[in-house]
This record gives structure tokens, C-alpha cells and sequence, in this order.
């Protein structure tokens, strides 16, 4: 090892301190990246209160794949219509 005054513990913790700094520094979020999610989450928030799940699941990836799990169990996206 380079530094031979340094503990397995010390070095441990100082290579988890450098991933996560350079991991925060990555993630970041824009403020227009930040409004855009906040606003889809309101629309989602709002079309949820109305009980519009057509609207409420249109943020989401549209496929066959997709289902909705409430209360009256697993319903595939495409029979919300």
C-alpha cells in the first residue's frame, strides 16, 4: 500500500467518502429537470384525485406490458380505456 500509517477502517472510509462525493456531483438535478418533474407529479397528483386513471397513467411508458395494481387487483393498461 502507498501509506502504510493508515488503517484498513481509515482507508475504507475514505474510499466510500470519495465514491460518494463523486456520485453527488453526478446527480445533480437542473432546475428545469427539477420543474419538469414537480409538474408530472402534480398532473399526476391532480388526474389521481379526479379518479381519471386514463390520465393519471399517461405519464407512464406506454405498452401492453404495463398494468395497474389496485384494489381490485392487476389491471392491464390497455382495458383502462
Amino acid at each position: 500500500m502507498f501509506v502504510k500509517n493508515i488503517s484498513m477502517k481509515q482507508f475504507v472510509l475514505l474510499w466510500l467518502l470519495c465514491i460518494t462525493t463523486s456520485f453527488l456531483s453526478f446527480s445533480q438535478i437542473k432546475p428545469a429537470d427539477e420543474n419538469a418533474i414537480l409538474n408530472a407529479m402534480n398532473k399526476q397528483k391532480n388526474d389521481w384525485n379526479e379518479g381519471n386513471l386514463e390520465k393519471y397513467m399517461s405519464c407512464y411508458w406506454n405498452s401492453d406490458s404495463l398494468k395497474f395494481i389496485g384494489k381490485s387487483g392487476v389491471i392491464p393498461i390497455v382495458n383502462l380505456k
